[in-house]
């Protein structure tokens, strides 16, 4: 069972009608995949401020651009973190939630913090996707992770302490940037199309469909590390949530959460 999840892993293709495969742009994001192995190249500026410059044009709740980017290279990460970028890469971008900008613009928020850093998460996460297809546009591979300094899970009290983020400025993944040395030999299987795509109403996951991902999504764990189960992969994060949970209530609920509303003078006017 092993040998045929993992050979039907290996030979999956994504499922793109014939006349539209060829289309750059489709077959720029078909081709997509995080690297984890990067030369020991440094990243052009002018192919930086693209980068950063696409991120800067996404869409966002009411055109607020809840988000703020960071950039490190290797010199200015370690001595941020004091630690190399993980994976060798020769950039990271940190993507930060940042409500801040808010409040000093002027504009008044109501006091729904959760509301708040939930809209901030979501333009914060559509820019980070446009920066990392940016850069592979570009040439380059990436990896977006879930810490920022440090690699583990989420921890994001330390990350802003780090990046002396004021209130209301919360990190919330790091994207990784540089030439590929290696791409995976495994890619990790994606759901089949009738288990995310449904018409006109959702409809409960076919249970056959489910197992047999759920049974390749292990073989390629057990392939890529004969000692690692999918089980224990999860349980890596699952026994950091009650941490992730208590940082994350005290940022965006107690003293240091977002700003709840502020004068109106100065209010800005829209771009």
């Amino acid at each position: 069972m092993l040998i045929r999840s993992l050979i039907r892993a290996l030979v999956a293709r994504p499922s793109i009608p014939k006349g539209r495969r060829l289309h750059p742009f489709i077959k720029l994001l078909s081709e997509r995949r995080s690297i984890r192995h990067f030369f020991d190249r440094d990243i052009p500026d002018d192919d930086l401020d693209t980068i950063l410059e696409i991120g800067r044009l996404s869409p966002s709740t009411a055109n607020l651009q809840t988000w703020s980017f960071i950039s490190l290279r290797r010199a200015e990460w370690e001595k941020t973190f004091g630690s190399p970028i993980p994976f060798g890469a020769p950039l990271a971008i940190a993507v930060c939630v940042d409500l801040d900008r808010i409040r000093r613009a002027g504009f008044e928020t109501p006091p729904y913090p959760l509301s708040m850093y939930t809209i901030g998460l979501i333009n914060a996460c559509l820019a980070a996707m446009n920066m990392q297809i940016a850069a592979h546009a570009l040439g380059y591979g990436t990896v977006m992770v879930s810490d920022t300094g440090r690699v583990g899970f989420m921890h994001t009290r330390w990350a802003r302490e780090q990046l002396a983020l004021p209130p209301g400025v919360f990190p919330v993944c790091t994207l990784l940037v540089g030439s590929t040395r290696m791409e995976a030999l495994l890619i990790p299987p994606r759901l089949p199309r009738e288990l995310v795509a449904m018409k006109s109403a959702y409809t409960a996951p076919d249970s056959k469909l489910l197992n047999q991902w759920y049974e390749e999504m292990g073989a390629v764990v057990r392939a890529q590390n004969p000692f690692m189960s999918i089980h224990r992969r999860l349980d890596m994060y699952l026994k950091e949530l009650p941490r992730v949970e208590a940082e994350l209530a005290r940022l965006v609920y107690g003293d240091e959460s977002a700003p709840h509303s502020v004068s109106s003078a100065g209010k800005g006017d829209d771009a």
